[in-house]
């Protein structure tokens, strides 16, 4: 795809110039948009054009699957957020994160629950790295297994964790020197057979939800700032950063170590519940290992 394919796809400079200074590439973010066309999100004519869509002056008669500003989120999803599918700077999330027009259907579990294994998560709502009010159950309905991934801003493995996701490279999970043979070891919870886990999430086949919190009464809850402060230095397009400012999340997963990761389906069912740590997770994500 050519840069200026590309340029159709994003729409605010500030996203360009990310992209680039974190040596993800256009390549990405151009997969993907890509992918959210191939989950029925969008049309394959995402060009702003006329002549490309085949319409005159952005309008569109595709009955709201084609995307007429190219800013990735369709017309009829545009129509339904209240945004407006004729303006590429009026998007519904900065980030870009999936839309789901059909998240009422998935009903209201009640927060009175408890996680567990099967549990159907409740509706969550947190404000994001952007400033953006996200609803977790936007993530629902694309056929792509979510990661809830929870934990602090000072929590080193939770650090570490980031760091790989956003870069690729394995060495941010070193823990230690083996005192005998001098080799690196990786946190227990890591194995290089994982490796495929960034290329999975930049690709758009995990969703990958990073939730921060603060359990400490002298700093507070976990802000928008935090979140912020997070995306800028573990830079990751593809995942969305999010405060768990009342520990709304934080209490119904019941979270005792962290980080911890659980594992929804498509629905926001359970389908790995943990208190503490990944193992679990990836356990299931890489059965073969």
């Amino acid at each position: 795809m050519s840069g200026a394919a590309h340029e159709t796809f994003v729409f605010r400079d500030r996203v360009v110039l990310r992209y680039i200074t974190t040596n993800q590439g256009s390549g990405m973010r151009c997969f993907f948009v890509a992918s959210v066309l191939a989950m029925g999100c969008g049309s394959d004519k995402s060009s702003t054009t006329g002549s490309d869509t085949g319409q005159q002056d952005g309008a569109s008669d595709d009955g709201g699957t084609g995307d007429s500003d190219g800013d990735g989120y369709t017309d009829a999803e545009e129509a339904d957020a209240g945004t407006d599918p004729q303006d590429a700077s009026d998007v519904i999330y900065a980030g870009g994160w999936p839309y789901n027009s059909n998240k009422d259907g998935l009903g209201s579990p009640s927060w009175d629950t408890v996680g567990a294994l099967g549990a159907q998560v409740p509706r969550f709502s947190a404000v994001d790295q952007f400033g953006d009010m996200v609803d977790l159950y936007d993530f629902a309905g694309h056929g792509v297994p979510i990661v809830i991934d929870m934990g602090t801003i000072w929590c080193a493995p939770c650090k570490a964790l980031a760091a790989y996701l956003s870069t690729g490279d394995m060495s941010h999970l070193v823990w230690k020197q083996n005192e005998e043979t001098g080799e690196d070891e990786y946190y227990p919870w890591w194995d290089a057979a994982y490796s495929d886990l960034a290329d999975q999430v930049a690709s758009g086949e995990i969703y990958w939800v990073t939730v921060l919190f603060s359990e400490s009464e002298t700093s507070g809850p976990a802000t928008q700032q935090d979140c912020e402060d997070w995306d800028a230095e573990f830079p990751n397009s593809m995942v969305p950063v999010l405060a768990d400012e009342t520990l709304q999340l934080h209490d119904w997963i019941g979270v005792e170590s962290y980080p911890v990761l659980n594992l929804l389906d498509d629905e926001m069912t359970v389908q790995v519940h943990s208190t503490g740590g990944p193992y679990e997770v990836f356990a299931e994500l890489f059965p073969d290992r």
